[in-house]
């Protein structure tokens, strides 16, 4: 049904279970991308790096899967400041893009030297 998904500001475990939205991301099998941002809305409150971190182990590792935060900015900003990457992830999962898989393939990935996000973790 799903070719790939994208994530802005994912609630932590605790959170989801305690608004009666629990999810399960040992059951993702597509490829994900997450991001999360360094303010203080996120930080302590939506999804903290410990918090992204886990739900990032959660999913299988056979699963291409991404996490990365935004510095500078706060829950309400994530998803615009991320937009550029969705947009890439998208062009790449959906489109199969050539140019788009840059910003995240290899070693040489753009968004690992991109200087407004920390704490990338990535499988490919």
């Amino acid at each position: 049904l799903y070719k790939a998904a994208f994530c802005a500001s994912p609630t932590n475990q605790e959170l989801a279970e305690s608004i009666e939205w629990s999810y399960d991301a040992s059951k993702v099998n597509i490829p994900i991308f997450l991001i999360s941002s360094t303010g203080q809305g996120d930080e302590n409150f939506v999804v903290s790096l410990e918090g992204l971190n886990a739900i990032y182990k959660s999913i299988p590792d056979t699963v291409q899967k991404i996490i990365a935060r935004r510095n500078d900015a706060d829950h309400s900003h994530t998803l615009y400041y991320g937009d550029g990457y969705m947009t890439a992830w998208f062009m790449w999962h959906l489109q199969g893009d050539e140019e788009a898989t840059k910003a995240f393939l290899g070693e040489k990935a753009e968004i690992l030297t991109n200087p407004y996000w920390q704490d990338i973790k990535k499988n490919n």
